[in-house]
């Protein structure tokens, strides 16, 4: 009798759960689509980093995964210990890497793009 209850709870909380698990992959593929979409024209902002802070090799990392730099342009950066960056990107896509910078320790700030300068 016992045994019949727990059969019947399984079979009633298993198809439950893997909606919960089917719900949860699909909405942080949706997350991650609306991040990447947010990294779209118009590229209207400059950041500029004012210093790596502490940890140069996680900024490496942040920098790798989130811009469209060349590794030699992210070394080039690091040897500087901070700069510009040399593409202009999204506001919201500027802004998002401020506050992962500033997250690690590093000061960052952002710039309108100059006017003469034509995007990538």
């Amino acid at each position: 009798m016992a045994g019949d209850v727990l059969w019947i709870a399984l079979l009633a909380l298993g198809p439950a759960v893997l909606q919960v698990m089917a719900i949860s992959v699909y909405l942080r593929r949706m997350a991650q689509a609306l991040r990447r979409a947010d990294d779209r024209p118009p590229f209207t902002t400059m950041v500029e980093i004012v210093e790596l802070g502490g940890q140069p090799r996680a900024v490496t990392r942040l920098l790798e995964r989130r811009t469209r730099l060349d590794l030699e342009e992210i070394d080039a950066l690091v040897v500087r210990r901070g700069g510009l960056l040399p593409l202009p990107m999204s506001r919201s896509a500027a802004l998002r890497l401020v506050r992962e910078l500033q997250a690690l320790g590093a000061g960052a700030t952002t710039y309108p793009r100059a006017e003469g300068r034509r995007s990538c």
